[in-house]
């Protein structure tokens, strides 16, 4: 009884190392090609070929499968339970290498996310600082528009100074006026005093040769009684005509003061109108000046209104391509975060289905070890009722069996490899082409940012050149507000003068 089930066991060499194969060929064909940094490693078409000792596993079984009566003694032997444990140990490794793989699949897939989530967000901070950049441009139109603000106000008030200026020349104009006649009524005043006093001395006169000729003819009528007064009235005579003469000699030279004096008058009047033309030209070639700086300023003002407007319409041109260019990337972004969301989808499921296959493999391990017992046992029990020809018969054609279906099943696990190595291949494509689209993306926002600070720079530069303006312009209108106030304080020196003078004569 011991010898019989003896000589079964001896006799399937080949159906234990078959099932022994079995249970490492399954594993070896799920086991994915990895670098050195974890990353897939794509395997040339030699890799593509079982392995070296499946092949010769199989080789073996199918050896077996042709030998139909081999002898007892020449049998190889039955493996011994190191054997079964050294296998079991390497089963275990190839497990233990499996969830390695998975780790590091996971860690990849990790370092994706994480990956996408700071571009995201660095794509999030350029729109930032875009918008801030924006901002900026904004506040900087904003300030240009005061500016022309301020001007215009300024205009408003030089046009005031304009009307001012008006009026003071119509009140000179009217003061010059009342001048002009005040001299004509002091000149008709003199005339009229000049008249009168010589219609009195013309009278005096009369009145003297009356008296003169009256006295003569006294003195005629009294030569005789009055001869002695006769000299002293010659006398008197003298004397009244001495005292004549010398007031007429007295009241010539007052006319001649007098008419010295009408002739400085009228001098000196000249001379202020003179003045007063010259202070009038300067008062107008000024007004010429301060309308020529208006019109300049006009100029100047609607050609930086224009600039301003230019660069308003390239701005807003300028933004609506960039947020049409980042509604774009962000649709773009959307699609491959969906499309990586999809690919963790099916690697996740890639996942599971391994888990599945290796719970699967493991308790095919387990069915194979217990079929294997339970084949020698009903071996050993059809060699003792049925005969050895018989079994090995029936032997050789479930071993076909079990060899197309493992063939089928390595196929089948294979094909799942290659699947997996392509995922992991367009995985890691994709992955470029990110970090390929982030890379242009940062270019474009520093060249956008070089262009905003381009921008500012010069919005800067016509700000400081429009100050400078407005500094020069403020700078005249004060020059000629002192002028206008010097000028003022000579009409007014010359006015008091003229006053002085008509009070004096």
């Amino acid at each position: 009884m011991s010898s019989a089930p003896q000589n079964p066991q001896t006799q399937l060499p080949g159906i234990g190392a078959r099932a022994l194969g079995e249970t490492v060929a399954p594993e070896a064909l799920i086991e994915p090609a990895t670098g050195r940094d974890g990353a897939p490693a794509r395997q040339d078409p030699a890799h593509k070929t079982p392995a070296p000792h499946l092949e010769a596993e199989t080789q073996f079984v199918a050896a077996s499968h042709t030998d139909h009566s081999p002898p007892p003694s020449t049998a190889p032997p039955r493996p011994t339970h190191a054997q079964i444990g050294q296998i079991a140990a390497y089963l275990e490794n190839r497990y233990q290498e499996v969830d390695r793989r998975e780790q590091r699949l996971h860690i990849q897939l990790a370092l994706l996310d994480q990956d996408r989530r700071t571009f995201q967000i660095e794509t999030e901070d350029a729109a930032a600082l875009a918008a801030t950049r924006t901002a900026d441009l904004t506040a900087v139109q904003d300030e240009l528009d005061r500016r022309s603000e301020a001007a215009l106000r300024l205009e408003r008030e030089l046009q005031d100074l304009r009307e001012a200026l008006l009026r003071e020349r119509h009140n000179l104009s009217l003061e010059r006026e009342q001048f002009i006649e005040s001299c004509a009524e002091q000149r008709r005043a003199f005339d009229e005093d000049c008249r009168r006093e010589r219609q009195e001395i013309t009278h005096l006169r009369e009145d003297a040769e009356a008296d003169a000729a009256r006295i003569r003819e006294e003195l005629r009528q009294e030569h005789v009684l009055l001869d002695n007064r006769h000299r002293f009235q010659q006398e008197h005579l003298r004397r009244t005509m001495r005292e004549f003469e010398q007031q007429q000699v007295e009241f010539r030279r007052e006319q001649q003061v007098s008419q010295t004096r009408l002739t400085e008058t009228e001098a000196q009047l000249v001379l202020r109108n003179r003045q007063l033309n010259r202070i009038r030209e300067l008062l107008i070639e000024r007004q010429h000046s301060v309308e020529r700086e208006r019109q300049w300023l006009l100029v100047e003002r609607r050609a930086i209104e224009s600039r301003i407007q230019e660069d308003r319409d390239e701005l807003r041109r300028e933004r609506s391509e960039w947020e049409n260019e980042r509604n774009s990337q962000k649709a773009d972004l959307r699609r491959q975060n969906d499309m990586l969301a999809l690919h963790a989808d099916n690697l996740e499921a890639r996942r599971q289905r391994l888990d599945r296959l290796r719970v699967e493999l493991e308790e095919t391990n387990r069915q194979t070890l217990e079929m294997r017992l339970a084949v020698e046992e009903s071996y050993a029990q059809l060699t003792q009722t049925v005969g050895t020809e018989a079994t090995r018969a029936s032997v050789d054609q479930a071993r076909e069996i079990l060899i197309e279906q493992y063939r089928h099943s390595r196929e089948a696990l294979f094909m799942q490899r290659q699947e997996l190595e392509q995922l992991q291949a367009r995985l890691h494509q994709q992955r470029q082409d990110i970090l390929d689209e982030r890379k242009l993306l940062v270019e474009w926002v520093e060249q956008q940012e070089q262009q905003f600070a381009a921008r500012a720079e010069g919005s800067r530069r016509e700000k400081e050149s429009l100050d400078a303006r407005e500094q020069s312009w403020r700078e005249s209108a004060e020059k000629w507000a002192r002028e206008k106030l010097q000028a003022e304080s000579v009409i007014r020196d010359l006015l008091r003068q003229l006053d002085e003078g008509e009070r004096g004569a």
